[in-house]
């Protein structure tokens, strides 16, 4: 008797220990903590918490691996069951669905009408930037405008690389004018409509090189960098290293916003079971083995080729010894490098000394991650106009003004290029000084069609070196062939969906 009076409660379906999308988006706040976790996975190790700064971009002709790492994408050395790779796939994916989610659901919400639309704007930017970070990966992927509703709904083909790149586009350019401003934000954390307009920059500068090469889109690129300029609302930090100084002491850069987007992290897990917490500085950094200090694996050690696109190009250039650490930590101790110790010096650029949240923990950090700086817009803007015009004016403005706050020579007078192909190499040179260790240079590469070669010149270089180099330092170079050009489609993605094919040499 008791179980027949009692059958109805205890089959009920309705969940009770957690919200779905039925009961939720009633709200702003409901909205807007839905908003944080469209942007959530970012902040996760399987992108820019670890993978997008040192897994997955750290593996290019600059910089190699410390210590004796034989497998793993840093060393070109992987298949398509690695787990890094997975992750960052199904991190991607994962951010997806919760726009779709929130893009199906958010106009049930009461609440103003102008949040909500900003609201969506982002979020629509959001699930584009997914999409453009897997079509650059991975190439034609899975193209989902909707949220998955069944544990079904796994047989989806690849969608052609240019359809998702217009949906990428279409989304972005509509989210653009939805959004607000950097000002009127007051700080980088959300996208913004300066950030957008400089992400589409890239995404259109990336669309005309390889291996889409829609030649066309370099106008679209100089067109939406033009608009970041035009604005008036981005400058470039006099002080080159105080941009990363803001970055670690947690400071933004209100006054000249070179920083337009970033990921933030937050806290060092202490007094508080609340962990936004990331690993920028914990790889890239002086080497430091005392946590007050601040903690420093520095995995990432360079070769004589990445010092020398500095000191071959002006000994004075003042981000080669912020971005390539001259010294590094014995305990508390600051120790020196000597000129001759090239490959002992590790990657920098993200100083756990600067952070001012104490105590400093170990294996996180509340540094942000910048996506995009207003430096590149410049890069882009002179990349994009010699493409159409050659080196004009214009185009040597835009490169000058990156190399001034360098404190490096400009392109002037007998130094003035006239050659295309000659400031092309120039601009490409100048991002990799400028950009290094910010997850830019591989995709450069990749994009000009110079990865393989570009590794292999590496490899060559550091056979040369004395023998105190490190061995490990050739093999991202002497593993690296076209098959790379493309991260493998994971395998557990292929066991799954059967409409799924595999990356060619996977």
């Amino acid at each position: 008797m008791l179980a027949g009076v009692s059958c109805k409660k205890i089959l009920s379906n309705t969940p009770t220990d957690f919200v779905t999308q039925v009961n939720y988006f009633n709200s702003e706040s409901e909205v807007n903590i839905a908003l944080a976790g469209v942007y959530d996975p970012l902040q996760r190790n399987e992108m820019y918490g670890k993978a997008l700064h040192m897994d997955l971009t750290m593996c290019d002709e600059g910089f190699y691996r410390l210590s004796s790492l034989n497998t793993g994408p840093l060393v070109y050395n992987y298949d398509a069951t690695d787990i890094t790779i997975l992750q960052y796939w199904t991190a991607l994916y994962d951010g997806i669905n919760r726009a779709n989610i929130f893009l199906e659901n958010v106009d049930r919400a009461t609440m103003d009408a102008t949040n909500k639309n900003v609201a969506k704007g982002e979020v629509l930017f959001l699930r584009a930037y997914y999409y453009f970070l897997l079509v650059r990966d991975f190439g034609a992927v899975p193209l989902k405008l909707s949220s998955t509703k069944s544990v079904g709904e796994v047989n989806i083909a690849r969608t052609p690389i240019k359809d998702v790149y217009a949906q990428i586009l279409q989304d972005m350019t509509t989210a653009e004018g939805m959004v607000r401003t950097w000002t009127s934000w007051g700080y980088p954390g959300h996208v913004t409509k300066t950030a957008i307009e400089a992400i589409l920059a890239r995404v259109c500068l990336t669309m005309a090189s390889k291996p889409l090469q829609d030649v066309s889109k370099y106008q679209d690129a100089l067109n939406w960098a033009k608009k970041v300029v035009d604005s008036k609302e981005h400058s470039l930090n006099p002080d080159y290293k105080q941009i990363f100084i803001n970055i670690a002491q947690d400071k933004y850069d209100v006054q000249y916003k070179e920083s337009m987007w970033e990921v933030e992290f937050f806290g060092n897990r202490v007094g508080t079971s609340f962990d936004e917490t990331g690993g920028v500085g914990r790889y890239l950094g002086p080497t430091c083995t005392d946590i007050p200090t601040g903690y420093c694996y520095g995995n990432i050690h360079v070769t004589s080729k990445i010092i020398n696109m500095y000191a071959n190009n002006d000994v004075n250039d003042v981000r080669r010894d912020w971005n390539i650490a001259p010294y590094k930590y014995t305990g508390s101790v600051k120790t020196l490098f000597a000129a001759t110790n090239v490959y002992d010096r590790t990657g920098a650029k993200f100083y756990r000394e600067y952070e001012t949240l104490l105590p400093r923990d170990q294996f996180s950090t509340p540094q942000n991650w910048p996506v995009i700086r207003y430096a590149e817009v410049l890069l882009i803007y002179a990349e994009a106009e010699n493409e159409l015009n050659g080196p004009t004016a214009i185009a040597h403005q835009y490169l000058n003004m990156v190399r001034a706050r360098a404190k490096t020579f400009q392109y002037t007078g007998a130094k003035l290029i006239t050659d295309k192909s000659i400031f092309r190499q120039a601009v490409m040179d100048e991002r990799a000084r400028e950009l290094a260790f910010e997850g830019a240079r591989k995709y450069d590469l990749i994009r000009t069609g110079t990865l393989v070669a570009e590794m292999k010149a590496m490899s060559a270089i550091v056979r040369l070196a004395p023998s105190t180099a490190y061995p490990q330092a050739v093999r991202p170079g002497d593993l690296a062939s076209d098959r790379n050009l493309l991260l493998p489609i994971p395998s557990r993605e292929l066991s799954l969906n059967s409409a799924m094919t595999q990356n060619p040499g996977w």
